[in-house]
């Protein structure tokens, strides 16, 4: 059985679910087999790994009608059949304990096919006021109101709405295009997102087709949504032409409507400002670090930039404690650690809260516990990231306690594990190797004084493409 319907739908429950679902299999609205209930208390047994031993035919025969003959093997099936059915009842059931629109759609329909006209208008305006007062506004939002206009359409053809039918036609027809529209560039974002041509100027015919459309029939007064969506794919490519007012504006945009955006919506915005900014940032904006911080911060404590299970991303909580740290933020980098850690994954929290710890303590120039940190920790278990996050601290302690000759050495075998590295890119191969150089530059020009601080700026300033900008802004103004 352990590849049966039965076993991977019940795999899919928790263990209050699993519990729930007794109510369903003992009821006789639901469940008329009483071998079921047998076959329900023995699976409970076996419950929440199932034991293949456990859960072989015979086995499993045998718990629920006392011996494994060939007849009864063959009578599994009915009592089977009719749990299954049971968890598919409890699972749609409890789906529309959490989904309220499908709940709402659901009710619409039953008051309508029982020609139950009173309470199916009246429905209707309930629905309407609690979209008012909490829309959760997301691409179903306008499938939503869509579908619901679609049967009051049906309504209104029977002349049971009577003079709104042209009303209800036009909004049926006007959330259907916004459903799509927005469906169509939110997913050409996602897929742009992922080939990295996000940050190509060269997008598709289609991508650009739909930016057309948006702007052509004026969706922007519909919902900010829209509007945050083309200024993210119009801007994003063009990061030598960067509009910080036009940006401020449209991040204001999406924090004060970050409320009535579904999860989503609100994830998929803020990880791309995130990489927008960190773009322009690393092509020479220092001063945006206080933006992409202020992102990260607000994505964090509105859950905005945890994936549903609650847990936090390792990549998300190594960048907030960054710029936290950049900001001179402690204390909220300390919060962080204390509050949200406990959301990482099980097999990367060690990891990331040891590195993070490191980050706090080279960042506030306590470089031997930092050291002491990096050396207790072995990240090669681990996806490369972690390797070269330690090389660049190490690097860094190196740099700011004047151990030049560790410096040099460090350096070479930092350029032969970025060189060899297959899994590294070519643009961050181009980052980490010019934070290097950078750096090298620095610690002659200690001893040599041949750069001037303006020109050490400069020279900065032209790096498109450099990791630890601001550290090494910092370290210029200690020259």
């Amino acid at each position: 059985m352990e590849k049966s319907k039965l076993i991977q739908l019940l795999k899919s429950l928790s263990k209050k679910e699993f519990g729930e679902l007794e109510h369903f299999v003992k009821s006789p609205i639901h469940n008329k087999d009483k071998d079921a209930v047998k076959l329900y208390q023995y699976l409970k047994k076996c419950f929440p790994d199932f034991p293949t031993y456990k859960i072989k035919k015979e086995q499993v025969t045998a718990a629920v009608y006392g011996t494994k003959n060939d007849k009864n093997l063959k009578k599994l099936k009915y009592p089977a059949s009719a749990m299954t059915k049971c968890v598919e009842d409890y699972i749609l059931w409890k789906g529309l304990q959490k989904e309220q629109r499908d709940a709402d759609i659901l009710s619409l329909k039953v008051y309508q096919k029982r020609g139950l006209d009173k309470f199916f208008l009246k429905k209707v305006e309930d629905i309407k006021r609690a979209l008012e007062s909490n829309p959760e506004i997301g691409h179903d939002y306008y499938l939503f109101k869509h579908i619901m206009y679609e049967l009051v359409y049906d309504n209104t053809s029977t002349s049971r709405v009577g003079d709104k039918f042209e009303e209800v036609l036009q909004q049926k027809k006007e959330n259907l295009e916004l459903f799509y529209t927005s469906t169509r560039l939110y997913h050409y974002l996602q897929d742009l997102n992922r080939t990295e041509l996000l940050f190509s100027a060269n997008k598709p015919a289609p991508f650009n087709m739909i930016i057309k459309e948006i702007e052509g029939k004026a969706l922007y007064d519909k919902h900010p949504i829209f509007e945050i969506y083309v200024f993210l794919a119009k801007n994003i490519p063009t990061v030598d032409s960067f509009d910080a007012e036009e940006t401020k504006r449209v991040l204001l945009l999406f924090y004060e409507n970050a409320r009535i955006f579904s999860y989503y919506i609100n994830n998929t915005i803020a990880l791309l400002f995130i990489q927008f900014l960190t773009k322009v940032y690393n092509h020479g904006n220092v001063d945006l670090i206080s933006a992409i911080f202020s992102i990260i911060k607000f994505g964090i404590e509105k859950k905005i930039l945890h994936l549903e299970n609650g847990n936090i991303m390792p990549i998300i909580f190594y960048n907030a404690i960054i710029f936290a740290c950049e900001n001179g933020a402690f204390d909220w980098s300390n919060f962080l650690l204390e509050k949200e850690a406990i959301n990482l994954p099980n097999t990367h929290r060690d990891s990331i809260i040891s590195l993070s710890n490191a980050y706090i303590n080279t960042s506030q120039g306590n470089h031997d516990a930092c050291l002491t940190i990096l050396s207790r920790v072995n990240y090669k278990k681990h996806y490369y990231f972690y390797d070269i996050m330690v090389k660049t601290l190490v690097i860094r302690c190196y740099f700011e306690q004047k151990e030049s000759n560790l410096l040099y050495n460090y350096l070479e075998t930092f350029y032969a594990f970025v060189r060899r590295h297959n899994l590294i890119s070519v643009g961050q191969k181009e980052r980490f190797n010019r934070y290097g150089r950078f750096v090298l530059i620095l610690d002659n020009n200690r001893y040599s004084r041949k750069y001037t601080k303006k020109e050490l700026y400069n020279k900065l300033s032209q790096e498109k493409n450099i990791y630890f900008r601001s550290w090494l802004n910092r370290m210029i103004t200690k020259q």
